[in-house]
């Protein structure tokens, strides 16, 4: 192959030309990107280029919710010479063209260096035939960046100029955090070959120093070395989140993306989704080519005994470390709503370049030996490539003009109409903000503190406290509408509409996925919270009672104070809805965290030795038995009637010997003795 040969950028402006023609069409015409993300670094870009770094609205505090310091960079940097508004989008677009073709050049010259493959086309075939990897590259995310970042640096390794690659680990540490990872790695790998010459250590140990660079600016930013975007999905984060959560949602990763990238990497970007969870859970579909991660641990197996690699041979084996170590760190910081398969791309990238290995493995075999079952299986696996892979590419077309139509159709239209009709200084509160504060130009409130601090720190306690947070504010910076969508779970609609908090304003219509898209107007007024119970308790027994103690089940803090335990979970999560906290009308309602339970035990104390009186706000479905134990002491029974499945009842405790702490629990039965499941809100202690 000629040295000047252009096949990697015809090849790279070939597929950069397909899926910009998806993207146009699925926004009728106009360049849309398929994910909301890529509106979040839009926006902190264009903040950014008008001198507002790092702060997606320019009142807000600065925050991080733009995981890549480069990508949004260079975004403000292109947005200053003139790519604005639905430029931007074409900037990114051609960003990726660029890098994609930058990567294809260097996976020709790795594949020389690094294989026995010759020809130099083939590898770019089997890279461009990845449909999890082209959709990943066209996102409008930092992806390509750390695709073209690592190959250069790998291509630089494999052909003998490690010097030459250092800038390019650099550059990928300041993509996101798998990048700093993977620089570190290698500055750790490199110094440890030094051992034997600590002055060639020098330009590594500065290597693990810049890498920290982008936890150092997190750091100075927001207090913690972390994204803002990392806060709300990791329950690492969460001071709250017990270990068995922690391990059941890292085995649940685990589970789903090894099943993902054994199944589905050359298979069906629906089936593998790219722009959903790692494996969704999916069967087995005709277009998956389910030997794919095996085919690339047996290419690893191959080349190392072949070359008779030792431990720490070449640059592959820091490779595999770090690609162990974004596994690990994946599964303990994404619990199992968030494992999105674009999260693997950086691993998708790894099993890649084993695929690579196992390519040249048999090309050489074949050659070399001429084995019928190295030609056999040579031809296997090419022809397996070309049909699955050209499956998955037009797949993951299909998925992104899917995925963009509907996105456009919803958040597009909506922040279309919010520039049109809304003036400039209204605040708007919605759980996808990229698109919205964008196109907009609107200050819009993240709900679920993806790139807000202030929310992330609250959002654990429920959209109760969510709410009360924003009603803290100064009107001024209350957000005056909502975005939301019906049928999310993380924010829905209607419980607050069912108050009166939300008072629809526009509908969109079912999407093409069968969301459905409103504004709201916020009536702050019916957000008055009280912290005492409602008309469910008449006046006349509570008056003249002291309050000495309460717990907010639902919100961990109270929580812990309490040594809250609930008794035979059902394992479900935290209600944490607004529900109706008064049984009467005119009663303002009460923003209560929740959760479902079987039985409950916890501790709240006494002011005095006094009789005391337990509060409790609960919520059941039929007439049951409130039982309760006082420190061992078995209660009265209560009997409870659902009022519109909500009760506010008063249990009286016995006197005490003085000051201290009551252990109280509580369990609901039917009138059969069963042991029923349900929700528990709030509980207050008084006394005289």
């Amino acid at each position: 192959m000629k040295k000047n040969d252009a096949t990697p950028l015809i090849l790279a402006l070939g597929v950069a030309s397909l899926y910009g023609a998806v993207l146009c069409a699925a926004g009728s015409g106009v360049l849309t990107a398929p994910l909301d993300d890529a509106y979040i670094y839009f926006q902190y870009a264009r903040q950014a280029a008008l001198g507002h770094p790092f702060h997606f609205n320019p009142s807000d505090p600065a925050s991080t919710g733009a995981t890549s310091l480069l990508y949004q960079f260079w975004l403000a940097l292109l947005y200053r010479l003139g790519w604005t508004g639905n430029l931007t989008p074409w900037a990114a677009l051609l960003t990726a063209a660029g890098c994609l073709a930058w990567s294809f050049y260097s996976l020709r010259a790795l594949a020389r260096n690094w294989t026995p493959l010759q020809d130099g086309v083939r590898p770019l075939l089997l890279f461009a035939l990845c449909g999890p990897l082209m959709a990943g590259t066209f996102l409008g995310l930092e992806f390509p960046f750390f695709e073209a970042f690592l190959l250069a640096a790998l291509a630089m390794e494999a052909g003998g100029r490690p010097g030459r690659a250092w800038i390019f680990w650099l550059l990928l540490a300041l993509t996101r955090p798998e990048g700093q990872m993977a620089a570190a790695v290698v500055a750790l790998w490199k110094l440890w070959l030094s051992r034997a010459a600590p002055k060639k250590g020098g330009p590594w140990w500065i290597l693990l120093g810049l890498s920290t660079l982008p936890s150092l600016a997190c750091l100075a930013l927001t207090g913690r070395l972390t994204p803002d975007s990392v806060s709300p999905k990791s329950p690492l984060l969460d001071p709250y989140a017990g270990a068995d959560r922690i391990l059941s949602g890292a085995l649940s990763f685990l589970v789903d993306s090894v099943k993902g990238l054994w199944m589905g990497f050359y298979g069906s970007g629906e089936s593998v989704g790219y722009l959903g969870s790692g494996a969704s859970g999916n069967g087995v579909a005709g277009a998956f080519a389910p030997l794919t991660l095996l085919a690339a641990a047996w290419g690893v197996a191959s080349r190392r005994a072949r070359l008779k690699r030792q431990w720490g041979g070449d640059i592959w084996t820091p490779l595999l470390f770090w690609a162990a170590a974004v596994f690990v760190v994946q599964a303990l910081t994404l619990p199992v709503g968030w494992n999105q398969h674009r999260y693997l791309l950086p691993l998708d990238l790894v099993v890649f370049l084993g695929l690579l290995l196992a390519a040249g493995e048999l090309a050489h075999a074949a050659r070399e030996h001429g084995n019928a079952w190295a030609l056999g299986l040579g031809g296997a696996f090419w022809a397996l490539f070309l049909g699955f892979g050209a499956l998955s590419f037009c797949q993951s077309l299909l998925s992104t003009w899917r995925d963009a139509s509907q996105y456009q159709a919803q958040h597009g239209a909506m922040a279309s109409y919010l520039s049109r009709n809304v003036p400039a200084s209204t605040r708007v509160a919605a759980v996808d903000v990229g698109i919205l504060a964008y196109e907009s130009g609107l200050p819009v409130q993240d709900l679920v503190g993806v790139v807000d601090d202030r929310i992330a720190r609250v959002v654990r306690q429920g959209r109760g406290a969510v709410l009360q947070t924003l009603a803290s504010w100064p009107a001024a910076e209350r957000p005056s509408l909502a975005v939301l969508q019906e049928g999310r779970p993380d924010f829905p609609p209607q419980p607050l509409v069912d108050l009166g908090l939300l008072v629809p304003r526009l509908g969109l219509g079912p999407s093409i996925g069968g969301a459905r898209m409103e504004l709201y107007s916020w009536n702050w007024a019916g957000l008055e919270s009280a912290r005492l119970p409602g008309a469910g308790l008449s006046r006349g027994i509570l008056k003249g009672w002291k309050l000495a103690d309460e717990l907010d089940v639902g919100l961990p803090s109270s929580e812990a104070a309490h040594s809250y335990r609930a008794l035979a979970s059902p394992g479900l999560p935290p209600i944490t809805l607004l529900e109706k906290g008064a049984a009467t009308a005119g009663a303002a309602p009460l923003v209560d965290g929740g959760r479902p339970v079987a039985g409950e035990d916890f501790a709240l104390s006494r002011l005095t030795g006094g009789p005391a009186l337990l509060a409790a706000r609960l919520k059941v479905d039929r007439p049951c038995l409130l039982e309760a134990w006082d420190n061992g002491r078995a209660l009265r029974p209560l009997a409870l009637n659902p009022r519109d499945g909500f009760n506010e009842v008063a249990l009286p405790l016995p006197a005490s010997s003085g000051p201290g702490r009551d252990r109280l629990s509580l369990r609901l039965v039917s009138p059969e003795g069963r042991t029923l499941v349900h929700a528990s809100y709030h509980y207050w202690l008084y006394q005289k």
